[in-house]
C-alpha cells in the first residue's frame, strides 16, 4: 500500500481540525463528490463533512468542464459548509482558496498563489481547482455550500490535458518539486487552513485581505469570458464579494461576479 494511500485510518490520524473532516466518507471511486455531498447536504449531513475519492468519473470543474486526474495521483475532495446566510457563500469560497494556498505555502514550501475567481496557481500554472455550489432550503432557510477541491499532487507532466483554448495549463507538486508529495499530510495541512478562515469568517473576519495580497490577477490585462460579451480591460481590484473590477480602455469600471479569466497581451496604446 502506497504511503499516503488514503484509508479510514489514515484520514483520522493526526487530524487536528474540530468540524471539517468530520465525518469523512471515503470512496475508491465515485462520479463526483460534489454531486455525492449534495445530496447528503439536502438530507441533513451536518456542517465539515469530507467526500474523498482516489478516483472521479465525472468530476466537475467551472462552466462544465471535467476534472481529470489519474487514480491515486491527485487530491480530489469536497466539504460541506453551512454558513449562517447565503451572503457568506462567496467569501466562504475564498476562505477555502486561501486556505488551499496557504496549506501548499507552508508544507511543501511551492510559491502558491491564486487566480480570480478559484484557481490555486505555482508560477502562472494550475494546481488546483475549486467549485463551490449552493442550495438554500426554502422551508428552514438554512444555506448549504459544498466546495470541491481537485488538486494535482503526484501527476506526471504526461497525465495533463491540453488547456482550452485560452486557459491556464497545469502543474502538480510532483512536477514542480521534483518527488512525490504524502497526499494525506496535505490534506491534513489543508484542512485546518480552511478552518481557521471559515472560522475567522463566520466572527466577522472575512479573509479579502489575504485573498487579494495572494491574486496574480491583480493588475494584469485579462478577458473575462463566460459574461456575455467578453469583459476586456485590466483586473484593476476585487470587491468586498469577491467580484472583479475590470477598468475597460474606455475608462469604465465593469464589475463581474463570475466568469474565466485568461491573461492577455496589453493592446496598442495600453500601458
Amino acid at each position: 500500500m502506497p504511503h499516503d494511500a488514503l484509508t479510514a485510518e489514515t484520514l483520522a490520524a493526526h487530524l487536528t481540525t474540530r468540524r471539517l473532516g468530520r465525518p469523512a466518507y471515503l470512496f475508491e471511486t465515485i462520479s463526483s463528490t460534489n454531486a455525492w455531498l449534495m445530496e447528503r447536504a439536502q438530507a441533513g449531513e451536518a456542517e465539515g463533512a469530507l467526500a474523498i475519492t482516489d478516483t472521479q468519473t465525472a468530476g466537475k470543474g467551472r462552466l462544465g468542464r471535467a476534472w481529470q486526474s489519474p487514480p491515486g495521483a491527485g487530491l480530489l475532495f469536497s466539504l460541506l459548509l453551512r454558513p449562517p446566510s447565503p451572503q457568506l457563500a462567496g467569501a466562504a469560497m475564498m476562505a477555502a482558496a486561501v486556505g488551499v494556498a496557504a496549506a501548499v505555502r507552508e508544507t511543501t514550501g511551492a510559491p502558491a498563489r491564486l487566480k480570480w475567481p478559484n484557481d490555486v496557481l505555482l508560477e502562472g500554472r494550475k494546481l488546483a481547482g475549486l467549485l463551490a455550489e449552493s442550495s438554500t432550503n426554502p422551508a428552514t432557510g438554512e444555506t448549504a455550500v459544498v466546495i470541491g477541491i481537485g488538486l494535482n499532487a503526484n501527476l506526471q507532466p504526461d497525465d495533463f490535458p491540453p488547456p482550452p483554448p485560452g486557459g491556464t495549463p497545469a502543474t502538480s507538486l510532483l512536477a514542480f518539486l521534483g518527488h512525490p508529495v504524502d497526499r494525506v499530510a496535505l490534506l491534513h495541512a489543508i484542512l485546518p487552513a480552511i478552518e481557521a478562515r471559515y472560522d475567522a469568517l463566520l466572527a466577522g473576519q472575512p479573509p479579502l485581505a489575504e485573498w487579494r495580497s495572494l491574486l496574480d490577477t491583480l493588475g494584469q490585462p485579462v478577458t473575462v469570458m463566460g459574461v456575455g460579451q467578453p469583459v476586456v480591460g485590466v483586473a484593476e481590484g476585487v470587491a468586498a464579494d469577491g467580484s472583479l473590477l475590470v477598468r475597460r480602455a474606455d475608462g469604465t469600471l465593469v464589475t463581474v461576479a463570475a466568469g474565466d479569466v485568461s491573461l492577455r497581451a496589453p493592446a496598442e496604446g495600453e500601458g
